[in-house]
């Protein structure tokens, strides 16, 4: 069943005669590649059914799977498959989350420079069919790819005849998230993947291995720039290092196992024993006659199948680096030390007890590997194939002047003057006019006996919303009702008996109490301050601070990332999704990614309104070390079971922080008030960095009426509710609108009017203008007003929107 190839006495290259398909074969693969993507790109969804025909046997008509489908296949599941499915994905997840690439940002003489990476919005996943099913490489291409954030994963797969998928390829899918995915196998599902149809869209890049034709279209593609791909992974193959240690049976099943995938299967031993090649010839004439695929084994080894002999080890090493397998495994005495000399491979299984078939399925490194000898140069799939690493340059006047002479110079070496031009150019003008202001360009002239603010806060914007004198304002998210007149009354009559003359309880002890008593926490995990945004900045200062770093979500709340700066923390941002929201997926790639000190999350986030999955604030916390921080400023307006105030997993998640603000629900804007439920020990810290006697007599007093008369202070939160949905109908019954789902008090919209706020301005209605923040080009946000105030905002809108039209 094996050539052998007798390598002994040479040492030249032996690539020329190991064992892999010859070039006249691969020639006629390409045409036939080529045949199909030029009919793919020209006809289409019509090309994918011609060739479905013709290489498949199905029609080739309705090749879009349903969620409902997948979600069925899923559900009928045998218990122990799926119990299986669940633990391999958990364990590829696990390694893929560690070896995802991180973003790292470092200041080099004034210069900011750093890499940071971001997932691609569509992914393409090719899961072969025919011979066999292979759910396992549903989790080691899909797990990944949600691991980094991608956006969309669309997965391809061959049909039967009868123009049905394999039922576990769809239940693994529903399990790792794919959506969509077609039945279409081939050269014809890539080029779809790769061009685009009216079924299957465009993708950025395509993973997954399959035959030499799907090999062949994916480099056909990634030649002609229309996808990415992660590497060359077509006919499967093994190469294993064995020495006269080896079990001849182990050696046998495992050249098997890979003959069995394919009858184009390279499957290569390399050994300085010949009485080892004996003893595997004789064990693997008993293993294929008693395997169930014994042709197609008998296929591959016939034609593929090779021994070689060499001199040593060593030698053996040097025609491994030559053949630069998918896989490589090594059966020897001391297997690591030999592995360690490996330097070209997909992926190393180092002893007798690691076959190729754990990293088919569950071991935890991806089983897509590079074949046909690319290994030389490239490896297996992992998370980074997901990522775009972005180079980030920021210079700041005086970094670029002291770099400007060597532009000169290097500059006019080229005999290119606009690119010296471009950078003197910005020297020359006054440093005021300067996109981005720096220290030098802050510093007060001489005399004035005025002195420069910190250099880090040079160029902040201070925060705030306009206030101005208009009918109807909409734009700060405050209630429109005011406290009722129990606690007006209340507090009147309590104002009288306060020692005011006094420092106020340094503690809040009472009002923590009474916080704590309304989820069942006692006051020593009660913290409360000037506002929910004094409470965040005291976590900023205690948790963060020089040299640590805070993870925030795009688009968010804009306060936070000039908090954290107040308190010389440093910020970095990670994108939510498609659909603006964060998922558990993207919530731990994004913890893995930049390992951050402290995260922070609104929920119901600001300007969106969209609540944060409970599974993605565990996500948050599991996948880091970081202090997780939930803003929750609007959560009393949410009446969606499906997320509930992370109040509920304190106890579960030890790095959790909730905070809360009165502004809102509590109809106190006015008398700014915040507070935190967290652990004892968050509450600790956070007095080492309170002023002292942060806390009023009078803000203590308003915050204990309100909680006292509770019921009567939030009740209006219901008809806020109910007037959010009332808003929501009437800005979709409006042409040329799009209005976000909202679980706060206020919506979020989109238009293509650019100067909308002007115009909404000009009737005397005020919101808040989104239109500039990226992924939020043309929102702005309205605050739920009373039902007069609102019907206002509708008819000013429309107004607008026809005044607009051409």
């Amino acid at each position: 069943m094996l050539t052998l190839l007798d390598l002994r006495g040479d040492r030249s290259d032996p690539s020329d005669r190991l064992p892999r398909a010859t070039p006249e074969t691969m020639a006629a693969v390409r045409a036939t590649v080529r045949e199909v993507l030029d009919g793919v790109r020209t006809d289409g969804d019509d090309a994918v059914a011609r060739y479905t025909k013709a290489f498949d046997d199905w029609d080739g008509t309705g090749f879009a799977v349903s969620a409902g489908e997948a979600a069925a296949a899923l559900d009928a599941l045998d218990k122990d498959l799926r119990g299986a499915l669940e633990r391999a994905a958990d364990q590829v997840r696990w390694f893929h989350e560690r070896s995802r690439p991180r973003d790292w940002r470092e200041e080099r003489d004034g210069a900011r420079l750093g890499v940071v990476h971001r997932p691609l919005r569509r992914v393409g996943v090719y899961v072969p069919g025919g011979r066999a099913a292979y759910p396992s490489t549903v989790l080691m291409t899909v797990v990944p790819a949600k691991v980094a954030g991608v956006d969309e994963v669309v997965l391809c797969t061959p049909p039967g005849s009868d123009g049905q998928v394999n039922r576990t390829i769809l239940a693994a899918a529903a399990l790792a998230g794919a959506d969509p995915i077609f039945r279409v196998g081939g050269a014809q599902a890539i080029g779809a993947m790769a061009y685009g149809t009216a079924t299957v869209p465009r993708c950025d890049k395509i993973v997954g291995p399959g035959n030499v034709y799907v090999g062949a279209a994916k480099q056909a593609v990634a030649a002609d720039g229309s996808a990415g791909i992660e590497a060359l992974a077509g006919v499967t193959e093994v190469a294993i290092i064995a020495d006269d240690t080896a079990d001849p049976v182990l050696v046998a099943v495992d050249l098997v196992a890979q003959a069995e995938h394919d009858p184009m299967a390279a499957c290569l031993l390399i050994t300085p024993s010949a009485d080892l090649i004996e003893r595997v010839e004789r064990a693997l004439t008993d293993e294929v006659a008693a395997t169930r695929h014994a042709e197609r084994v008998r296929q591959a080894l016939d034609g593929q199948g090779t021994a070689a002999l060499v001199d040593d080890l060593g030698h053996a090493v040097e025609v491994a680096n030559a053949f630069a397998a998918e896989h490589v495994e090594v059966q020897t005495a001391d297997a690591p030390a030999v592995a360690e000399r490996v330097r070209a491979a997909g992926a190393i299984f180092v002893g007798a007890q690691t076959p190729v078939s754990l990293g088919d399925y569950c071991a935890g490194p991806n089983h897509t590997l590079p074949t046909g000898g690319t290994a030389r140069f490239t490896g297996g799939l992992r998370t980074d194939d997901f990522l775009v690493p972005l180079n980030w340059v920021e210079y700041d006047r005086d970094a670029l002047a002291d770099l400007a002479p060597v532009v000169d110079v290097l500059g006019s070496a080229e005999d290119l003057p606009a690119h010296v031009r471009a950078v003197r150019a910005r020297l020359e003008r006054p440093p005021v006019s300067s996109a981005e202001p720096t220290q030098a360009a802050t510093e007060p002239p001489p005399g004035t006996g005025r002195v420069p603010v910190r250099g880090d806060l040079a160029d902040v914007v201070p925060y705030g919303a306009p206030q101005l004198d208009v009918p109807v304002r909409l734009n700060t998210n405050e209630t429109p009702y005011p406290p009722p007149p129990a606690f007006a009354e209340e507090l009147a009559g309590r104002i009288a008996s306060l020692d005011l003359n006094r420092y106020p309880d340094r503690r809040a002890w009472a009002l923590r109490t009474a916080l704590g008593e309304r989820v069942g926490l006692p006051p020593e995990r009660v913290w409360a301050a000037n506002g929910s945004n004094e409470v965040l900045v005291q976590l900023f200062q205690a948790y963060g601070g020089p040299g640590r770093r805070l993870l925030l979500f795009a688009p968010g709340y804009s306060a936070h990332p000039l908090l954290a700066r107040v308190a010389s923390t440093d910020s970095v941002t990670a994108d939510l999704d498609e659909a603006l929201r964060l998922t558990p997926d993207r919530a731990a790639a994004a913890m893995r990614a930049h390992d951050p000190d402290l995260v922070c999350v609104a929920s119901p986030n600001n300007p969106t309104g969209l609540p944060v999955d409970p599974e993605a604030v565990r996500a948050l916390h599991d996948a880091g070390r970081a202090l997780v921080i939930l803003d929750e400023a609007y959560v009393e307006f949410n009446r969606d079971p499906a997320y509930p105030s992370a109040v509920s997993l304190l106890d579960d998640l030890p790095r959790l922080v909730v905070t809360r603000t009165f502004s809102k629900a509590w109809r106190m804007a006015g008398v700014r008030l915040g507070y935190l439920y967290g652990h004892a020990w968050v509450v600790d810290d956070l007095r080492k960095v309170r002023l002292p006697y942060h806390l009023d007599t009078l803000t203590q007093e308003a915050g204990l009426v309100a909680c006292g008369i509770a019921d009567k202070v939030t009740a209006h939160v219901a008809a806020i509710s109910a007037e959010r949905d009332r808003l929501h109908a009437g800005l979709v019954a409006l042409h040329g609108v799009e209005v976000f789902e909202s679980a706060a008090n206020f919506l979020l919209f989109r238009t293509s009017v650019p100067d909308l706020f002007d115009r909404l301005l000009d009737r005397g209605v005020l919101v808040r203008d989104f239109s500039t923040v990226p992924r939020l080009e043309g929102c702005l946000r309205v605050t739920v007003g009373t039902p007069e105030e609102d019907d206002r905002f509708v008819d000013a809108l429309a107004a607008s929107l026809r005044e607009a039209r051409p």
